[in-house]
């Protein structure tokens, strides 16, 4: 398999799989035909895709996973829950298989294929107890008698436009002919057969009609026999021939059939006495010759596709390549404004390059969903492991954001989760003490907020103990009992964030507040978020995570800084004030700015940034910024606002990234190198 073909193999498998996934939990819920049609499109496809590569281990499973579907798609029963985490495991196995196939390691790839070997038998057996009788599954597959044909089983009817067909094709020269086709019973990809026997048959004459009709023979809703009417110059036998020669074709019965016998036929439509509704010829309504309805239906839906699948690596080059473009354009802008040059060209290349970047940009942006659709079956599963009840609600999955922001959000997001079940929820018996519903909820919840998206993860369940994370800091010795006291209860379970620290009195290995909670807040603030809790004993805990749309391109605020001039995000920019007119008092060894009631940490830039010592005497026509985001707020100095600009992020060294106020930097219009400031470490004091 080449490099390109295992990456559309594993983009398209996965979206099976998680369709499976999504569509198995909701199973839980009942029987819901659409939902198992849908189930065993994707396991047919699935096996489909995987029997064109000849990977017999993926076959086998997912046909067995078939047979359970199609056991449910028939009854209509509900599926026990051990038939469920059957079929759940089943996808583990397939998921664990793909991670291998996209890994390409030999030796991972062997241990997986024997894998879903296991799984193949667990799932047969599994489907055996469903049925309640101990046969193999070859012997579940009904048979002709020898030496006799079921054909008189499977009538093919024919109704007026079948019958002027035929007559329309006996005055042209041509035979009609009823081919009645028998699988071998143990033919796994029933489909693929009938592809071919239709190729093989329209390569010498149109099939005008199908007997289960074409649809449900591409779906394998027939057991191993059907039947074709098709019009050609080759005579009866000869088609039947051309049949017999493919692999997995048990038995062809060809028979003539004539317009006499069409027009007084039994089967037909005109022998029951009532006229059918002629239809409209094939070969005019589908655009082939003879192509049946349904196949053509499928067949345009395929050519008419809206998607198109392209490499990541070519996206983020176009993107890269825009950047530039957005550079230079600013270059043109500034050169233009210094030489006071202005022409419609100009004005015409800032419009193109503008429409141009918002719409690469927007072929970055990825739905929520593809990380929220994980959830459900995470959550059930862990749930049910410390059993415990659970109630997941979703919100917000169609909330877009930048790729590469979805890829570094998927970990500490379940997380999250994960915590909220282990330690927030509460088990069923000690919710309703409490009085409670004996179900806990946790929600999760995404909206976009201007240039930032929101992401909230709540719960209902114990809530955060804050008397615990203040003793706790004070056992530890992190904190002296004064500096305990004087922290507000958000100041406290900010530590909860904190490298190793954990009120749990005993750490599990599925989370532990503080065991990986550091990790989730490296993470977002890494991808220039911030994070925020907010929690009520006994109530359950909110925890808030703000992001940026996009890290490739923002709109920043340029400042001047002792002579050097960085980039500090516009929309963490509330109001910008005159520091001769601010009111900023010297309060316990700092400044602090009063603003609109509100007392205010008053930061030095360019002290903090190591660009000069501090200053004993503020000047007057310096400029104070607030800063605001996610409740918090704080009073930034600098010494010039220079205006804003569209800014390109860039990586900066190791060195320079040691800083935590340095998220990037930025080329600007003058061709100068700005550092992009991450206003979190001053958010947080």
């Amino acid at each position: 398999m080449s490099h390109e073909e295992r990456a559309l193999f594993v983009s398209e498998s996965q979206e099976y799989l998680q369709i499976l996934n999504n569509g198995l939990l909701q199973l839980e819920q009942g029987t819901d035909p659409e939902v198992v049609a849908e189930l065993f499109r994707a396991a047919h496809s699935l096996k489909g895709m995987a029997a064109t590569l000849g990977e017999q281990g993926v076959v086998g499973l997912t046909h067995a996973m078939e047979e359970f579907l199609s056991r449910v798609r028939e009854t209509g029963e509900q599926l026990a829950a051990e038939d469920l985490d059957l079929l759940l495991a089943a996808c583990d196995g397939l998921e664990a298989w793909l991670a291998a196939v996209q890994k390409g390691d030999e030796a991972t790839m062997a241990q997986a294929q024997e894998g879903l070997e296991t799984l193949e038998a667990s799932v047969r057996a599994g489907f055996q107890r469903l049925l309640g009788r101990e046969q193999t599954a070859a012997s579940q597959v009904e048979t002709a008698a020898p030496g006799q044909t079921s054909a008189g089983d499977l009538p093919l009817e024919l109704n007026l436009y079948d019958q002027e067909l035929i007559q329309e094709a006996t005055r042209q020269g041509l035979q009609a002919t009823d081919l009645f086709i028998r699988l071998d019973p143990g033919c796994r990809m029933k489909s693929v057969r009938v592809f071919l026997i239709f190729r093989a048959l329209e390569q010498v004459g149109e099939i005008i009609k199908s007997q289960p009709p074409a649809e449900e023979l591409d779906e394998e809703r027939f057991d191993d026999r059907f039947r074709l009417l098709v019009v050609s110059s080759e005579p009866p036998e000869a088609l039947a021939e051309r049949v017999r020669g493919l692999a997995e074709v048990a038995e062809v019965v060809a028979r003539p059939v004539t317009a006499g016998e069409a027009g007084a036929g039994s089967n037909g439509a005109a022998g029951s006495g009532q006229a059918a509704a002629p239809r409209e010829p094939a070969a005019r309504k589908n655009g082939g010759p003879g192509l049946p309805k349904e196949l053509a239906s499928i067949r345009d839906n395929f050519l008419n596709e809206r998607f198109l699948r392209v490499d990541v690596s070519r996206l983020d080059q176009l993107v890269n390549l825009v950047g530039e473009l957005v550079i230079q354009r600013n270059r043109l802008l500034s050169v233009a404004e210094e030489t006071g040059f202005s022409s419609d060209v100009i004005e015409g290349i800032d419009r193109i390059a503008t429409d141009l970047q918002t719409g690469v940009m927007a072929l970055r942006m990825v739905p929520l969903r593809t990380i929220f659709q994980r959830f459900p079956r995470m959550v059930r599963d862990l749930a049910r492991s410390l059993g415990k009840q659970v109630e997941l609600a979703l919100d917000g999955e169609e909330t877009e954001l930048d790729r590469s922001l979805i890829h570094s959000l998927a970990d500490p997001l379940i997380h999250l989760l994960r915590n909220a079940i282990d330690h927030g929820i509460e088990p069923p018996d000690e919710r309703a003490r409490k009085g409670k519903p004996p179900t806990g909820r946790v929600a999760v919840t995404a909206r976009q907020e201007g240039n930032r998206v929101v992401i909230e993860v709540e719960d209902d369940g114990a809530g955060v103990d804050v008397t615990a994370i203040r003793r706790k800091l004070v056992e530890r010795g992190l904190l002296s009992a004064k500096e305990v006291e004087e922290l507000s209860d958000r100041q406290a379970l900010q530590w909860i964030f904190r490298p190793g620290f954990s009120t749990a009195k005993q750490v599990s290995d599925i989370s532990g507040r503080g065991v990986g909670m550091d990790v989730v807040r490296s993470a977002v603030e890494g991808a220039g978020g911030s994070l925020q809790i907010d929690s009520e004993l006994g109530q359950g805990t909110k925890i808030r995570l703000e992001l940026p749309l996009t890290l490739a391109i923002i709109q920043a605020m340029l400042v001047e800084l002792a002579g050097e001039r960085v980039a500090l995000p516009l929309d963490v920019i509330s109001e910008v004030l005159r520091v001769g007119d601010a009111d900023i008092r010297t309060l316990g060894g700092g400044r602090v700015l009063n603003w609109r009631g509100q007392i205010l940490p008053v930061i030095d830039a360019a002290e903090r940034l190591q660009l000069r010592p501090a200053q004993e005497v503020l000047p007057p026509d310096s400029l104070a910024l607030v800063l605001e985001r996610g409740g918090r707020s704080v009073c930034c100095l600098v010494d010039e606002v220079v205006g804003h600009e569209e800014v390109v992020i860039k990586p900066v060294s190791k060195l320079v990234s040691t800083l935590p106020e340095v998220s990037g930097a930025t080329v600007l219009g003058s061709g100068r190198v700005a550092v992009i400031i991450n206003p979190e470490p001053w958010l947080e004091g």
